[in-house]
């Protein structure tokens, strides 16, 4: 018997096993499922000493505790009764609506289920959902009083989740509103299975949850349709993230072929994070590796100095390189850890939004630009040109258009471009024999830059 069941496969027979499946189909993942949980009068079922025991537990000062306590406890509530207040009524449980300290008093409150449903997931009881392969594995969602679960669509992972849903009710005294709460199943699961669950729950399935589908709406989108043109607010958000990292974020060299000399962020000590000087006779796709010395580990000091302007080269060889053979990575250089965080990106983009900000008594990192300016030895009226085009306060098109009193920013002179104030005073192409006999190297490494201060700085 052995014999025959060690036998390979042959192509007929797993044919014929999945002709015999029908209807069912093919093996295959289990399905997932989210629950949206609605709990009755969530604001009005808040104990007062399940909060005080979670801030408590939490690792609040025992003062601040008692400030907290004081504004939820002190409350007091008069009826009119023909237009004269009855007796005074004094709850002992429950948050006030429409207080704007109310929503961040439940969502501690809601620490006890998330600590439920994180130890579930730590002990393998409950599996999230995962977006993208190899993902972080999302197990639950909270915001207010609103608040989504996720796990595989089994009856054993369903019954756990009603035990820490029965376990929080009893400890919060929350109750859970069974014909609010809805359930949605992903495509792959069972009929069976989804029949087995929902009168196990006993809660009313729907067929769509938007927040489960935004990678499924994202690449649809793409086609044929820009980021921003629909979506929710959420989902573009997620996008601006993601653009802030990226431009922000920089490759630490190693001894991998990762980083590409032209297209990645790697040089150090410039805002925009990659090199500016123009391509000589070198592929586009060519990477850092073939300016370093593998063996000794050093900087290709000639290669170097025959590719890059003076200025880089010299920042480039004060890379500093490792003995140690480490791969290409990235980091964020804003933190000192090499660790990206939303307090350093909110940072960046201010920095950014502040040196963009038309006026000159801005108290920002530009100081020293703006002294440089007034201490020309040059005209007024050339001082004041460079100041105001520093500013962005030039009349161009793209500035009058801002103003509604243009409606076409095309370049006048060669039709070709937008006319904002780095075309119109250094890169329309009528503007070449101009600063071609003094600035022909900056032209040109000047392609890529966003703003007049970038070339500012070059000079």
């Amino acid at each position: 018997m052995n014999s025959e069941l060690l036998k390979n496969f042959t192509r007929e027979e797993v044919e014929a096993a999945l002709k015999d499946m029908k209807p069912l189909s093919a093996p295959g993942p289990d399905g997932f499922m989210a629950l949206k949980l609605d709990m009755s009068k969530a604001y009005d079922r808040v104990e007062w000493g399940f909060l005080e025991g979670v801030l408590k537990k939490m690792g609040f000062h025992e003062k601040w505790v008692a400030l907290m306590m004081e504004c939820i406890s002190t409350v007091s509530y008069s009826i009119l009764i023909n237009g004269e207040p009855s007796e005074t009524i004094h709850p002992n449980r429950g948050i006030r609506q429409g207080d704007p300290l109310s929503p961040y008093l439940f969502l501690l409150c809601t620490e006890g289920l998330h600590g439920l449903i994180s130890h579930a997931a730590s002990e393998g009881h409950i599996r999230g959902i995962s977006i993208c392969r190899s993902g972080p594995r999302l197990t639950h969602l909270f915001f207010a009083d609103d608040s989504l679960l996720f796990c595989k669509a089994t009856t054993q992972e369903c019954q756990y989740v009603q035990d820490l849903l029965r376990i929080f009710e009893e400890a919060s005294r929350q109750k859970l509103n069974k014909d609010k709460t809805t359930l949605f199943f992903s495509k792959v699961t069972l009929h069976e299975v989804q029949t087995s669950i929902t009168d196990m729950l006993g809660v009313p399935e729907i067929k769509q949850y938007e927040i489960l589908r935004p990678s499924l709406i994202y690449w649809e989108r793409q086609k044929g349709q820009p980021d921003d043109c629909k979506g929710s607010f959420a989902w573009k958000s997620i996008l601006k993230g993601r653009e802030v990292i990226k431009q922000g974020m920089r490759w630490r060299i190693g001894d991998d072929s990762c980083v590409k000399i032209y297209q990645d962020h790697w040089f150090p000590g410039s805002n925009f994070g990659k090199v500016l000087s123009p391509r000589l006779d070198i592929n586009m796709d060519a990477t850092v590796d073939i300016l370093i010395d593998q063996n000794l580990r050093y900087w290709r000091d000639m290669e170097i100095e025959g590719l890059f302007l003076p200025f880089e080269a010299k920042v480039i060889q004060g890379i500093p390189l490792s003995f140690i053979r480490n791969k290409d990575s990235i980091f964020w250089p804003r933190n000192h850890n090499g660790n990206y965080s939303v307090k350093s990106g909110y940072k960046m983009l201010l920095e950014e939004e502040v040196v963009d900000l038309p006026s000159a008594s801005n108290p920002s990192p530009m100081k020293a630009v703006w002294k440089g300016i007034w201490k020309l030895k040059v005209p007024p009226r050339i001082r004041n040109l460079l100041w105001r085009a520093r500013s962005d306060s030039l009349p161009t098109r793209v500035n009058l258009a801002k103003r509604k009193i243009l409606t076409n920013t095309l370049c006048p002179q060669c039709n070709q471009e937008a006319e904002d104030t780095v075309h119109a005073l250094w890169s329309c192409p009528l503007l070449t024999e101009v600063w071609r006999n003094q600035f022909e190297a900056l032209q040109v490494a000047s392609k890529s830059y966003r703003n007049f201060l970038d070339i500012l700085h070059l000079v």
